[in-house]
C-alpha cells in the first residue's frame, strides 16, 4: 500500500448536518459543519506537518453504503478496499455515524488496527441508534462520548487513542504507523 494512514471523511455528520458548499468546503451550510470542517482541516494540515502522508476515507464506504460500488472491510488489522490497505484510521470530529461504519472500525481495531480520533466523538446514530452508538464507543475509548476525556485502550489486538486535541495527532499516529520516507530537516 503506498498510505497506511486513512483519514475519516465524515460523510454521515454532512449529511445530518446540512449539504456541502461548493464555495467553502463543508462549513458553507449548517452552523454544526464548522467545527465538523475545522477539525478535518486541522488533522489533515497537522499529519502533513508531521510528514505523515495519508488517503481520505469515506465513512459511508466503511458501513458499505451500495451506492459507493465498493465497500471497506476490516480484514487482518486494515481496513481494505482494493488494493489499498490502511492500518491506521484517524477519525476527526464527527457529530453523526452510521452504526454499520462502526461495525466494521471495531473490527479493524480488533483485529490489530489503530484508531485515533480526535477533538469530539458522536453521539448521534443516523438511523437514531444513538444509546447503541454511544455504548459501542464508550467499550472502544473507554470513555464518555457525551464528556470524552484523553484516553488509550487496547481493544482486543489494536489500540483506540482518543485526544481533546488535534494538537497531538501527529505524535499518535507516528506511535502507530512509521512513515515510508522521512525528510530531515523537515520543510
Amino acid at each position: 500500500p503506498v498510505n497506511e494512514v486513512g483519514v475519516l471523511y465524515p460523510s454521515t455528520t454532512i449529511l445530518a448536518e446540512g449539504t456541502p458548499d461548493d464555495n467553502r468546503g463543508f462549513a458553507g451550510n449548517g452552523p454544526a459543519l464548522g467545527p465538523v470542517n475545522a477539525s478535518w482541516i486541522g488533522v489533515s494540515s497537522s499529519l502533513l506537518r508531521g510528514q505523515l502522508d495519508f488517503d481520505y476515507v469515506n465513512e459511508r464506504q466503511i458501513a458499505g453504503d451500495p451506492d459507493l460500488g465498493a465497500g471497506i472491510r476490516a480484514r487482518g488489522g486494515t481496513l481494505r478496499v482494493h488494493e489499498n490497505a490502511w492500518r491506521t484510521l484517524v477519525w476527526p470530529r464527527t457529530t453523526t455515524l452510521q452504526l454499520e461504519a462502526l461495525a466494521e472500525i471495531e473490527r479493524f481495531v480488533h483485529d490489530g488496527g489503530s484508531l485515533v480520533a480526535v477533538e469530539a466523538l458522536p453521539t448521534k446514530e443516523a438511523e437514531g441508534r444513538d444509546g447503541a452508538l454511544r455504548e459501542r464507543l464508550r467499550a472502544l475509548f473507554g470513555t464518555d462520548p457525551a464528556a470524552p476525556e484523553e484516553s488509550t485502550r487496547r481493544f482486543g489486538a489494536g489500540r483506540a487513542v482518543f485526544l481533546l486535541s488535534r494538537d497531538g495527532v501527529a505524535d499518535a499516529v507516528r506511535a502507530a504507523a512509521a512513515p515510508d520516507v522521512r525528510l530531515s530537516p523537515a520543510t
